[in-house]
């Protein structure tokens, strides 16, 4: 409800215009016979309008009280006179008194009176705020475009520039008034201008946000990268005016892009063209990665067929992987010095793995990147040594040549292995003094040496016969044999026997 205060020197009609203002459904908050009465209590009550009596007695008048208010207060006064005067109503006016009604008046016109002078200084109140709103945002805005640590610009509806703030000018390497028009233009990198050029131009004419990447490029100064982006600016009645925007100096994350990209590369030519295999698994053991090293070493052709298989399949027990993992379990790092592993095609190979974990943010193990190395002949000549210095020390004869035969059968894995003795003559002949076949001891053989590969080993350090071996050595299915370059007679052959050709 509607708050009035009533100013009337005269009791009986100050009681009549407040029951009339009550009937006209205002609330009467207060009355006053004197201008210090009123000066006092309007401005602790704070009414919503004053209706005001010009003639107050000796003293202030009614216009002097409002002049008063108008100094400390915001409230509209309706001035009520029971004459009119020239100069009271000039008076009346410059305080900016709403409404000047001569006494006597008609409740209905009191009544429009007092509605129109609250609607005005209502609708007044609600524009002062738009204006400090306004003031506000402007205010926000100049200081948001002064201190930002980006580069803010202004356009207008041409895509001209017409506003850029210190950090633009200084991003771009311009001065302020370089960066206005389309001066801005001159100092983006001569590779990149048409581009944006063509872009913002295109941005423009179809009011739509412009977003780009590109170079800045001032003259004597460093290569910047920036980004650039804007979107339009519009009125209140929705048409655009304008367009706003930001450049921001993205040249930190370019030059890390760069050595990231840089770096990648570099590991996937290493990764590539190591000699060395290199998987990465995830926990369960699929491979996702494999470099061509370990393809070969697995006799596959290229790496790309083991993407999606496990490497258990690899392992010729599969709970060595179970027990590598368990013994390095929270570790950072995973060693198996010597695992068998088993090629594509079945040839089994003894490995060396030296694997690292790779957690995740929250530590827990997502996938194992390995090193993984063929070391079959080392291991074989570790068994060798072995053999030589342990098991065979206390054997000789017979007895020593048939556990020399079986054990480097078995060490490298052939089904027959033996030591031969040279004999001459016409044809020469080979016979056996120690003979293993398929890990046991065999008795004793005499061959003809024409034709088979021990003849070749008179000449050479190795032999391979990839096929017909069976023709050479009736007895069995083929044969890689070792021997000094040169041999005299009764000189002593180590062949070893395997079931598919083999390099010695």
């Amino acid at each position: 409800m509607t708050k009035l205060f009533v100013v009337e020197d005269e009791a009986i009609v100050a009681l009549e215009i407040q029951d009339q203002l009550r009937c006209l459904g205002y609330e009467v908050c207060g009355h006053a016979a004197n201008a210090r009465t009123a000066l006092r209590e309007i401005l602790a009550l704070r009414p919503d309008a004053v209706l005001m009596d010009i003639n107050l007695g000796p003293g202030m008048n009614g216009i002097d009280v409002a002049e008063q208010l108008r100094a400390v207060i915001d409230v509209p006064v309706v001035f009520v006179t029971a004459y009119a005067d020239p100069m009271l109503t000039e008076r009346a006016v410059a305080t900016e008194g709403f409404a000047y009604v001569v006494k006597p008046f008609l409740p209905e016109v009191l009544h429009a009176s007092i509605e129109m002078a609250v609607s005005h200084q209502r609708a007044k109140r609600r524009l002062q705020d738009a204006y400090q709103a306004l003031h506000a945002s402007q205010q926000l805005y100049e200081g948001l475009a002064l201190t930002a640590p980006v580069g803010v610009f202004r356009t207008d509806v041409d895509g001209t520039c017409v506003f850029a703030n210190p950090t633009y000018c200084t991003i771009a390497g311009v001065a302020p008034e370089r960066a206005l028009g389309l001066g801005w233009l001159d100092t983006i990198h001569p590779e990149d201008r048409h581009a944006v050029l063509t872009q913002w131009r295109l941005a423009t004419r179809e009011r739509r946000p412009f977003r780009m990447e590109f170079r800045f490029l001032a003259a004597g100064g460093p290569e910047v990268h920036v980004l650039g982006q804007s979107a339009p600016l519009r009125d209140a009645h929705g048409d655009v005016v304008g367009s706003i925007g930001t450049i921001t100096d993205i040249t930190t994350r370019k030059t890390a892009e760069d050595a990231l990209r840089e770096s990648e590369e570099r590991y996937r030519r290493l990764f590539e063209d190591a000699i060395e295999g290199i998987v990465q698994t995830r926990i369960d053991g699929t491979i996702e990665a494999a470099n061509p090293a370990f393809a070969r070493m697995l006799g596959h052709d290229s790496a790309a067929e083991l993407i999606g298989t496990n490497v258990l399949h690899f392992y010729a027990a599969p709970e060595d992987r179970q027990r590598l993992l368990a013994d390095n379990e929270g570790a950072d790092t995973l060693a198996a010095p010597n695992t068998r592993w088993v090629k594509q095609g079945g040839e089994r190979i003894t490995v060396e793995i030296f694997g690292r974990r790779i957690r995740d943010g929250r530590g827990m193990t997502t996938h194992f990147r390995s090193m993984v190395r063929d070391v079959t002949e080392q291991a074989q000549l570790r068994a060798v040594m072995e053999v030589l210095s342990t098991g065979l020390a206390l054997l000789s004869g017979a007895a020593f040549c048939n556990e020399v035969a079986v054990q480097l059968a078995e060490i490298v894995g052939a089904e027959v292995g033996f030591v031969g003795i040279l004999q001459p003559g016409s044809p020469a002949k080979v016979r056996t003094v120690g003979l293993g076949v398929d890990g046991n001891e065999a008795p004793a053989t005499e061959y003809e040496l024409p034709g088979t590969a021990c003849e070749h080993m008179l000449a050479r350090r190795a032999v391979v016969i990839p096929d017909g071996v069976r023709r050479t050595f009736p007895a069995t299915h083929s044969c890689v044999s070792t021997a000094p370059r040169r041999m005299s007679p009764h000189r002593s052959l180590i062949p070893l026997v395997r079931s598919s050709a083999i390099s010695a």
